[in-house]
């Protein structure tokens, strides 16, 4: 299958799981008060309800308000073309052939509002009602269902005619009018029909390993069943643009079956999709939503590759990634988790609601981290379950900041989202916000030039910052921070912000890098003794280096205290010079003493001893 077919299919196809269990009548409004409110569940006979939920939701805030457990109750045997039916209801108000009695049991009156049917925590079944529920991850726009109970059919109730679960199109399967309630019996007044073969249902769907090493099978299970026999299941995948392959699940384990996608397949960063296709003994078949992910670990900037639009091309899959943090968490949000971290490729988005600064998200460590791919507002982001996703690996060096004009940084912005980046000679043209100088501000965007303001850019201070009340600083000056996006309609194309992490990303010290002349490149790593030595005001460091990429130079104190941070850059392979002059990091004066430049880049480290004479 071709990838871009693909990734059309995972963003459109019909979400066509099936439920042996359906909410075939609800009744949630009466005339005054409402006294007669009730579920009911459809079913075959004698069914068992051992692991499937209700969950009744608040349209409004999307939360669960009431959760109904139906472990031990079972469908009962009423035969009618097979099937039963089980009701649930206030218990102080019951209503005929009640199965259970729930203690303060309300339904909320819509506008909208709505409830799911969970087995084993996987939605089967649900609608809304009076309008669709966009802020609960359980409903899609397309599980809003037309009829409600108002004016004349305020004591009607909303009744199913078919069987069937479709995210997308809820709408098919239910009467379009209110009809008389009936408890515990077929829908006769909303005209509902039993009896017909059904499909077979595919749920529980899961993957093992969740992301395969390239050197893994993926072994993908899902439970299958039907009102008569299931014939076929198949596991159908593809790899990146190539077609797709169908091979026969095996029964593992009751309704479950197995089926691995060979290791062999693939490598790593090649995509894999894959849905399962079942058949019964009638011929009747049905197929999952697709799934995907990409195999090992993936180059960050691997997550950039979007279309002509700037739609990212792997928005819904799942990947691992890893990478150091540039920013710790509490940054940018003291509520959820929003962080940056960067390979040699890019750098992307960890974002996760509810994740606090009680995680611990150090910058400076690296994290390989587990997730689904996403894309807000143009930022491309990978969102993780839960802190369980993540792996800290232990300190690593925060990369250095890629030097850029604003015009060569927006010539080529995907190439740099979520990168540590830094601006020098930027001035305030004072189109945008006022500075934060006083505490309490609330988020600011300075607009930034860097050639007259010719070429712009937003300098996002977040407000949970170290800046908020503190002085602006005196223009121009070098700036930094994570280089971003929010752009909320496509294309994707504008939007772009730095959001400095803090009172060290405004006003950088940026030490001028001159390369030392010459045409022989360096042919080893190496820091050369500083000259003059002793010093007074300055001197100046030569170093060597054979590979381009990330590079500081540090002067530390004879306690291990850093003084100043010459160079935090990306570098080619050449030799340099730096000049220290001999002024700390908030540009006061160093005293006499013994100090220590470390030059660092990669795993390779060296250190000089300098004197400071005055």
């Amino acid at each position: 299958m071709n990838r871009m077919l693909w990734i059309i299919l995972v963003l459109t196809l019909a979400f066509s799981l099936q439920a042996q269990v359906y909410i075939n009548e609800v009744d949630y409004d009466q005339t005054g008060t409402d006294t007669g409110e009730f579920i009911e569940l459809v079913g075959p006979d004698n069914t068992s309800l051992d692991g499937y939920a209700i969950e009744l939701v608040n349209g409004s805030s999307g939360a669960v308000y009431l959760t109904i457990d139906l472990t031990g109750q079972a469908i009962p045997a009423d035969n009618v073309s097979g099937y039963g039916f089980f009701v649930i209801s206030y218990d102080a108000n019951p209503v005929a052939n009640t199965d259970l009695g729930v203690a303060g049991f309300t339904i909320q009156n819509g506008a909208p509002d709505g409830l799911v049917l969970k087995l084993n925590g996987t939605v089967v079944d649900g609608f809304s009602y009076e309008g669709a529920i966009t802020n609960n991850a359980d409903f899609t726009a397309g599980m809003a269902i037309t009829p409600e109970e108002s004016g004349a059919d305020v004591d009607n109730s909303l009744g199913r005619l078919t069987l069937g679960f479709d995210a997308n199109n809820q709408n098919q399967y239910f009467a379009q009018t209110p009809a008389l309630p009936s408890p515990g019996e077929i829908n006769t007044a909303h005209g509902q029909v039993l009896g017909a073969d059904t499909p077979p249902v595919i749920f529980g769907i899961t993957r093992t390993p969740f992301i395969p090493a390239e050197n893994e099978n993926t072994t993908i299970s899902a439970d299958v069943t039907d009102d008569s026999d299931v014939a076929l299941v198949e596991l159908r995948y593809w790899i990146n643009d190539g077609d797709t392959t169908a091979i026969t699940m095996s029964i593992s384990a009751g309704n479950t079956y197995t089926g691995d996608i060979p290791e062999a397949e693939y490598l790593d960063g090649d995509v894999i999709g894959y849905l399962i296709y079942a058949e019964d003994d009638n011929a009747q078949g049905s197929e999952s939503s697709a799934s995907g992910f990409l195999a090992g670990t993936t180059p960050i900037g691997t997550l950039h590759l979007a279309d002509a639009n700037g739609a990212i091309l792997y928005d819904g899959l799942d990947a691992r990634v890893t990478g150091v943090a540039t920013v710790s968490n509490g940054t940018y949000s003291v509520t959820n988790l929003d962080v940056y971290v960067q390979d040699a490729t890019g750098g992307v988005n960890v974002f996760a609601f509810g994740v606090d600064t009680s995680y611990v998200f150090t910058a400076g460590n690296s994290y390989t981290v587990v997730g689904e791919i996403d894309q807000f507002n143009g930022k491309t982001e990978i969102i993780p379950g839960d802190t369980s996703d993540i792996t800290d690996n232990g300190p690593d060096t925060v990369p250095a900041y890629e030097v850029l004009t604003l015009a060569d940084l927006l010539a080529d912005p995907e190439a740099y989202e979520g990168t540590l980046v830094a601006v020098e000679n930027a001035t305030n043209t004072g189109n945008g916000d006022t500075w934060p100088d006083t505490l309490g501000s609330f988020s600011r965007n300075i607009e930034i030039s860097d050639d007259g303001g010719t070429t712009v850019l937003t300098f996002r201070i977040d407000d949970n910052t170290s800046i908020i009340g503190t002085a602006e600083p005196t223009w121009p000056v070098a700036v930094g921070g994570i280089f971003s996006q929010f752009d909320n309609s496509a294309p994707y194309d504008g939007g772009y912000q730095l959001l400095p992490r803090g009172v060290e990303d405004v006003d950088i010290i940026l030490v001028s890098v001159d390369p030392v002349e010459g045409p022989a490149l360096a042919r080893e790593f190496r820091l050369h003794g500083n000259y003059p030595n002793p010093f007074n005001p300055s001197t100046n460091i030569r170093f060597d280096l054979v590979e381009n990429g990330p590079v500081s130079l540090v002067v530390f104190n004879a306690l291990g205290q850093k003084v100043r941070n010459l160079v935090e850059r990306n570098l080619s392979a050449g030799s340099f010079t730096a000049v220290w002059n001999g002024m700390d990091n908030n540009g006061n004066v160093a005293p006499s003493g013994i100090y220590f430049a470390v030059l660092q880049a990669g795993q390779q480290q060296q250190t000089i001893r300098m004197t400071l004479l005055k």
